[in-house]
């Protein structure tokens, strides 16, 4: 019973393989490319997990969320222009535009600011739930009408 459990999800991790490798062949003989990238915060340079990172160009959109060490990564790219979106709660979001001509693996770092960072700025006009501190009684009345 465990040989036959092993053996199946081997041929799931055989099939997964192939399929990946045919998506990116697909194009063939058209190079493809890798782009491996880094969310950082702009005020401190810690990495910031669990952002979103959308990628938009070529006719393709994707979706990916950043690992523990901010790392992202998109496979089986056309060359050209794309979109890089990055966004996650309690920062600014981030766009970057990206050339993906000069190389098959693009590295990039990408710096996103916080937004109490951005709110203590000269006319910035964020502020976060923490920084208004409404009373119950003032948020129950709001709701009321």
């Amino acid at each position: 019973m465990v040989l036959k459990r092993i053996a199946i999800l081997s041929c799931a991790v055989f099939l997964s393989m192939e399929w990946a490798f045919a998506q990116c062949m697909g194009d063939w003989p058209q190079p493809t490319y890798r782009l491996e990238g880094r969310v950082m915060s702009a005020t401190g340079g810690i990495e910031v997990p669990g952002a979103l990172v959308m990628l938009e160009g070529r006719g393709t959109r994707r979706r990916a969320f950043t690992d523990s060490q901010g790392h992202f990564r998109f496979d089986c790219l056309k060359s050209g222009f794309y979109t890089v979106e990055i966004a996650r709660e309690g920062y600014e979001t981030t766009r970057e535009q990206l050339d993906l001509l000069s190389g098959s693996l693009i590295d990039a770092t990408v710096r996103m600011r916080p937004l109490t960072t951005i709110s203590l700025q000269p006319g910035g006009n964020v502020l976060s739930v923490r920084q208004a501190q409404i009373p119950k009684r003032a948020r129950k009345a709001f709701d009321r009408g």
